[in-house]
């Protein structure tokens, strides 16, 4: 049985044939993303691979895929991994390092099984497998078929570490972020048709301190760049009024989505408060200012998620939980770090340039796709040795 009427715990006689390859992926819970997504790939592509999911605390995420087999029951000690080895006898382990027991490696090795390390680290001369120590490590490393690292400098210090010539290979990293809703093309289109080719941009997730400063933004964006418009996401309905009634009390001509009025050519703020309509901006306006970052408690919002869309990025110098991810983006040339109402009028003004957009954007959908091509690389090994052990 797969999916999310499994069973906590069922013998692979009861739910595969003898013929099937299991895949079996073991991963820790700040790995779910990633070990889900490899998944997705493995089965969308071929919706007949059994694919089995474990995290040791028997984590699951609501979103997994729907044909997943998976074990809800934990895989936190020696007694119980002896018996789901013994119940499913893996023929494919992909298995993230921070879980590669001696133990387990030298078990699944013994049954012939392939083992795959995934423990990319682009940290210089790291490992990828924590705290191991040098005598840990080389026991480790016999075990395994291939290590799959982020770099080509990671695999030298595991080969110099005890690692056989011939048993890595550079994938680089999982992304550890779900993927953005869908788009509707259509209504995408239809959306896009309104703008007419203005030059826009993209406030989201502002604080209410943030609106006077995108508003102030945009008046001295528009005396440099006439057609320019400003579409402002807000999620309250109560602030979403209020934002328009401002903005028209100094002057503005207002769109207010949720009210079913549409863009006009003179229309000068769009004040996008449909839910439904979130990812369509993000995908339609090439620039998005992100709030939350220049005043409030810190950025709330994960800048991948515009990024992925094919957005570049505007944000200031409070990045919450996602401090890494600005970074990332900051120093691939996607995004720009804005400190104040000056700055952001200045930067703003500067990307009425198209083609500096252009630049900042591909540059963000160049970073949030690299990351999706490790994910079909690790398929595609994965799948191979699914077709050798078919053959054989």
């Amino acid at each position: 049985m797969r999916g999310p009427d499994a069973p906590a715990l069922q013998e692979r006689q009861t739910i595969l044939s003898p013929e099937e390859v299991l895949v079996w992926i073991h991963a820790p819970k700040a790995g779910a993303i990633p070990a889900q997504d490899v998944a997705a790939d493995l089965i969308n592509g071929n919706p007949e691979l059994p694919v089995l999911l474990t995290h040791p605390d028997g984590f699951v995420a609501e979103d997994a895929p729907p044909d997943l087999l998976r074990l809800d029951a934990p895989l936190d000690g020696a007694q119980a991994m002896r018996n789901f080895l013994r119940d499913w006898e893996p023929p494919i382990a992909l298995i993230f390092a921070e879980l590669a027991d001696p133990g387990l490696l030298l078990k699944l090795r013994a049954s012939g099984a392939c083992v795959l390390i995934y423990a990319p680290t682009e940290q210089p001369g790291d490992h990828g497998f924590g705290d191991a120590s040098r005598l840990v490590l080389r026991g480790l490393l016999r075990q395994v078929s291939t290590v799959l690292t982020a770099t080509d400098a990671q695999a030298h210090t595991l080969h110099l570490a005890g690692l056989p010539s011939g048993r890595s290979l550079v994938t680089g990293c999982l992304p550890n972020r779900p993927a953005p809703d869908p788009v509707d093309t259509t209504a995408s289109q239809a959306l896009a048709a309104q703008l007419a080719g203005r030059p826009s941009w993209l406030a989201s997730d502002l604080s209410e301190e943030e609106e006077d400063i995108i508003l102030t933004a945009y008046e001295r964006t528009a005396q440099k760049a006439h057609r320019s418009l400003l579409v402002v996401q807000q999620s309250s309905p109560e602030r979403a009024a209020a934002m328009t009634e401002k903005a028209r009390a100094q002057g503005r001509q207002v769109v207010q989505r949720s009210t079913g009025q549409k863009i006009q050519s003179e229309t000068q703020i769009v004040i996008a408060d449909v839910p439904a309509e979130d990812a369509l901006w993000a995908r339609i306006v090439p620039l998005t200012f992100i709030g939350q970052t220049l005043r409030g408690v810190g950025g709330s919002s994960d800048p991948f998620v515009p990024a992925s869309l094919g957005a570049a990025i505007l944000h200031g110098p409070r990045f919450g939980t996602f401090a890494s991810d600005y970074q990332e983006l900051d120093r691939a040339g996607a995004a720009r770090v804005v400190r104040d109402v000056d700055q952001l009028s200045r930067v703003l003004i500067e990307l009425q340039a198209a083609d500096k957009v252009a630049q900042m954007a591909h540059a963000a959908w160049d970073l949030a796709t690299k990351s999706a091509e490790a994910t079909a690389l690790i398929s595609d090994v994965i799948l191979a040795e699914v077709a050798k052990r078919k053959a054989s």
